[in-house]
């Protein structure tokens, strides 16, 4: 699990929280998108494929 030594003592267990792995991710599907303005709903129609597996949480480095 990763670690952030920025991340205050107080925010620690809500850190945490956010590196647990999501359990159950659902796949994607273009209706969850439908309500979203028009230029958000093309990039995200873009940007995810229909089916991928929709996680809470990434990490990302450099």
């Amino acid at each position: 699990m990763s670690r952030s030594p920025a991340v205050p003592k107080r925010l620690r267990g809500s850190w945490a929280d956010i590196l647990t792995p999501t359990a159950d991710a659902q796949p994607f599907h273009p209706d969850q998108i439908a309500q979203l303005p028009d230029a958000a709903r093309r990039w995200l129609g873009h940007a995810i494929a229909a089916g991928t597996l929709l996680r809470r949480r990434i990490e990302m480095r450099q």
